[in-house]
C-alpha cells in the first residue's frame, strides 16, 4: 500500500460519517477513529448515560468541547466512584482529537494513528470531585437549555449530558454568548486534563470555510438542542 493510496482511502473513510451520523450506536471503549465517527451523534446525545440514569444510579456526565471539528474535539466522561457519596471520587476518561498531522506520513501498521485522540483515564479525588460539580452547577447546567439552540460543527461550544442525582439533564453553551463567557466548569476541568494540549480557542465560525481534507470537502454537521434532548439537524442527518 503506497502513501498516497493509504490517505486517500482513509480520507474517504473519515468524511463518509457525515452522510451517515445517524445510523451506528455508540459502543464504551471505542477506539477506532473511523468507528467513533460514525458513532459521534450517538456518543453526543448521550443515549447510553439517558438510558442508565435512575434513582439511586451512580452520577455520571458526558463533556464535550467541540473546538471546530476539523480542528479540536474533547471529550471527558466522568463517573463518580460511588451511588450518592462524593467521599469516593471519580473517574475521568479524557480524549483529544487535534487537527490531524499528516506531514510524517501514515505507518502501514497504524493507518488511523493521525485521526487517533489522546486518551487518558485518571481519578479524581473527592475534592476534585466536589469542585468539578460546583462549577457545572455555577454554570447552570441544572436549569433549562436554550430551546432550539443550534451547534454547527465549525463552531466552539461546549456540550455536557448528565445524571445527576438520578435526572438526566442536556446542556449547551455556544460562542459567542453571555453564557459561554460566564462559564466556570472549563477552567476547573482543564486543570485535571492530563494531556497538556491547550484548548482551541473560540474564534467567530464565520471565519471557517468547508474544511479540505486530501481530495475531498468536509462540510459538517449540525445539532439542535429540543428541550432536554440533543437531535440532528444539519444535512448530514436528514434534517
Amino acid at each position: 500500500m503506497t502513501l498516497n493510496s493509504a490517505r486517500a482511502g482513509v480520507t474517504f473513510l473519515m468524511l463518509a460519517p457525515m452522510s451517515v451520523l445517524p445510523g451506528c450506536t455508540y459502543r464504551a471503549g471505542a477506539d477506532n477513529p473511523v468507528a467513533r465517527s460514525l458513532s459521534w451523534f450517538s456518543y453526543a446525545e448521550a443515549g447510553d448515560i439517558r438510558a442508565a440514569c435512575q434513582t439511586g444510579s451512580a452520577d455520571r456526565m458526558r463533556m464535550i468541547y467541540n473546538g471546530n471539528y476539523a480542528e479540536e474535539v474533547r471529550s471527558y466522561d466522568v463517573a463518580a466512584l460511588a451511588a450518592g457519596d462524593e467521599s469516593e471520587g471519580a473517574t475521568i476518561e479524557v480524549r483529544v482529537r487535534g487537527p490531524q498531522d499528516l506531514s510524517k506520513g501514515i505507518l502501514l501498521f497504524d493507518v488511523f494513528g493521525p485521526w487517533r485522540a489522546d486518551g487518558r483515564l485518571i481519578r479524581i479525588s473527592a475534592n476534585e470531585w466536589t469542585d468539578l460539580r460546583r462549577a457545572l452547577s455555577d454554570s447552570g447546567l441544572t436549569r433549562p437549555a436554550p430551546d432550539h439552540l443550534r451547534l454547527d460543527s465549525k463552531e466552539y461550544y461546549w456540550l455536557v449530558s448528565a445524571c445527576l442525582n438520578g435526572q438526566f439533564t442536556v446542556d449547551a453553551w455556544k460562542y459567542p454568548s453571555p453564557r459561554f463567557n460566564a462559564l466556570s466548569f472549563p477552567a476547573a476541568l482543564l486543570r485535571l486534563d492530563p494531556t497538556g494540549t491547550p484548548l482551541n480557542p473560540p474564534q467567530p465560525a464565520n471565519q471557517f470555510p468547508d474544511q479540505e481534507t486530501g481530495r475531498m470537502v468536509e462540510t459538517g454537521f449540525v445539532f439542535e438542542v429540543h428541550g432536554n434532548r440533543l437531535r440532528g439537524a444539519g444535512a448530514a442527518f436528514g434534517g
